[in-house]
């Protein structure tokens, strides 16, 4: 009996560890983490992400607002917004909002069994593994990833990642030593910056237009690249 007992605890106890590794890892962040965007080093917009932990799931939201002038005379003003829930270091659901100068797009996903049944917002309905990680960066798995799931447009991202550079970066009053990743693969202008703890710090990207979009932890500063 005392043989059962034991091990009953211990499946327990390995279940809760295998829910709360991505859980653990959200927790090196305070509950809400605001980012600035920049457009060829000008201020447009913000980035945040707001995490809600529960006993079974961890809740992700994402936003990204942006509002420039292209060329100095056409206005774009973007919106994206995402939940995302994970359960057991696998996604249980997602759900994207995206605006662009009033025009919506979507992407919706939820697990069934072993896969995500995703639709786009054109209907198109596809099959993609429940492990995928997303392309919201927070967390730092992404790096030993070899694919992941564009929340942009709800396809897999193959990824070829390599360290590239190293930074120093001004947050508050500390100086923070960051590491930028390309990510390769079908994002290959995509650079993204975490410091020692794993903690997602920004990332840059090349623009449809040819700018270059920059997202930033709030206040920091390049003190070294």
């Amino acid at each position: 009996m005392r043989r059962l007992l034991t091990l009953f605890v211990l499946m327990l106890t390995l279940g809760s560890a295998q829910a709360s590794s991505y859980l653990a890892k959200s927790q090196r962040y305070s509950s809400d983490v605001s980012y600035e965007v920049f457009r060829n080093s000008k201020p447009v917009g913000r980035y945040s992400i707001k995490f809600s932990p529960s006993d079974e799931t961890l809740k992700v939201a994402v936003e990204m607002q942006i509002e420039t002038k292209i060329f100095g005379l056409f206005s774009y003003d973007y919106l994206y917004q995402a939940t995302e829930v994970w359960r057991a270091d696998e996604l249980e659901s997602l759900d994207v909002r995206m605006l662009t100068n009033g025009d919506e797009e979507t992407i919706r996903a939820v697990r069934q069994g072993e896969q995500l049944a995703l639709v786009d917002t054109n209907g198109k309905q596809r099959e993609l593994p429940a492990q995928l990680l997303t392309t919201h960066h927070w967390l730092d798995d992404i790096l030993s990833q070899p694919q992941v799931l564009n929340t942009l447009n709800g396809k897999i991202s193959r990824l070829d990642v390599k360290r590239e550079s190293e930074s120093v970066w001004l947050i508050g009053q500390e100086s923070v030593n960051v590491v930028g990743y390309r990510l390769g693969g079908d994002l290959e202008n995509t650079l993204s910056w975490y410091d020692q703890q794993g903690l997602w710090r920004g990332m840059s990207f090349k623009a449809k237009d040819g700018s270059t979009i920059e997202v930033r932890w709030s206040g920091a500063k390049i003190l070294q690249s």
